[in-house]
This record gives structure tokens, sequence and C-alpha cells, in this order.
């Protein structure tokens, strides 16, 4: 409609601001005796050597790593294999709804299931990306685009959960943000290089295969770490100030 894109991030900013303002409104502290009991949140050195932690790195970055390449090139994805441009532009948004339906259908499933369905949520991300090669009609691109997105809403409850559950929910400010850090690598080198690739090979499929070869390694690679740590599941993680074996 010929609105500069600067003068729409305004106007997202203003509503945004404004939303947290009014949530903010309603935050109260709790009264004394209420409060929970704090968990310890386990040092940095242990944290490095948990093979669980490093499950849950990994399964972030690729998870991520393939749907900011896919997000930040989905436009011109549609229209290199000739998708019309409305359609092709509708897709942008459809990966929007399916990332807003994945986060609460995967957090539904998080608080029912174990720290498996990091290989799980993965390989659902997985498959469409691998039918995303071969579509080249508006109507299973834009369905493909919904499934892609769909499961990139799991990272960012899936995760989080398990933080809780394996170190406490009093731990989740100290090392959900450490994880965290690979969503930000991905963000930097996810569509860097779908569009690094496009420019060396005028194709999207060799960076769509990138993305394949990403969440393959992380479905490997976490079932790996999470058969080779020992999952010990409790409610507090206090001692970790003490001796405590980390396989």
């Amino acid at each position: 409609s010929g609105v500069d894109v600067l003068t729409v991030f305004q106007g997202i900013g203003l509503v945004y601001g404004a939303a947290i303002l009014i949530a903010a409104l309603v935050l109260r502290f709790p009264k004394a005796g209420q409060a929970a009991q704090a968990d310890a949140a386990p040092p940095l050195d242990r944290l490095v050597r948990d093979r669980f932690f490093l499950s849950l790195v990994l399964g972030m970055f690729c998870g991520t790593f393939a749907g900011m390449l896919v997000i930040g090139n989905l436009t011109p994805m549609a229209l290199a294999v000739g998708i019309p441009a409305l359609p092709a532009a509708a897709a942008v948004s459809v990966f929007a709804i399916g990332n807003a339906a994945g986060r609460i259908a995967w957090g539904w499933i998080a608080d029912r299931t174990s720290e498996w369905m990091i290989p799980v949520k993965l390989a659902a991300l997985g498959l469409p990306l691998v039918l995303l090669a071969g579509v080249s009609a508006a109507a299973p691109f834009i369905a493909v685009s919904f499934a892609i997105g769909f499961g990139f809403g799991a990272c960012f409850v899936l995760y989080a959960a398990q933080v809780a559950a394996r170190y406490g929910l009093s731990s989740v400010a100290a090392v959900y943000p450490l994880i965290f850090l690979a969503y930000g690598a991905a963000g930097i080198l996810g569509p860097s290089l779908g569009g690094w690739l496009y420019d060396q090979t005028l194709s999207y499929r060799p960076a769509i295969v990138l993305t394949c070869g990403v969440v393959g390694v992380g479905i490997v690679g976490s079932i790996w770490l999470l058969r080779k740590g020992k999952a010990m599941r409790v409610a507090s993680y206090a001692g970790w100030s003490r001796s405590m074996p980390v396989d």
C-alpha cells in the first residue's frame, strides 16, 4: 500500500510498548512468606560438561538455524519456483501463524513428555523442510510454510520447559539465556548463508539441503548426547555447589 517499512515498525513499537505497560500494571510482588524457595543455579563450568545442557544448545541452534534461514528467504524461495507474488508474500504470514500455533501446541506437549522430545521436535521440523525442496505450486508451498513455522515454534517452549524440569524453575533465568545464545548465532548465520548460497548457485535448493543437513545433525547429535548423559531428573539442583557426577 505504499507505506514505508519504518513507519510500520513505529506502529508496531507503539503497540508493543503499550501492551508491555498495560501488562506491567497487573504485576505484584508476592506477600512475605509466599515466595518460592530458590534453587541454586548450576555453575557455568559444570553446565558446559553436562551433556543434557549441550543437547539443548545443539537442538536450539539446529532448529532455529533452519527456521531463520527459511523465514529470511521464504518469499524469494517461492518466487524462484514460479509462485505468484501474492501467495509468495502470504507464505510469510502463514509461517508466522504456524509459529504461533506451534508454541501453544508444543507447549502442551512439553508439559507431558520428556527430554526425548528434542529429537522428535527436530524431526517434525525436518520433514516439511524435505518437502519444501520439491514444492512448486502455491497451495502446497503455503501448507509446507505453515508446517515449518509450526516446528519452528517448538524451539521457544520445549527448551525453556526442559531447563525448568532439569535445573529447577528458579534457575531458568540463569541457564536459559545461555541456551538462547544459540538462537542468536542461528539468526545471524541462517538467513545470510541462505542468501549467499543463492547468490553462488542461483538456486535455493542448496540452502534447503543445508537446512535439512543441519537439522539431521541436530537429531543425531541430541540423541547421542541424551543417551551418553546421565539424565538425573531432580526438583532442586542446590547440590551443584558440591561434587556432582557429570557425564
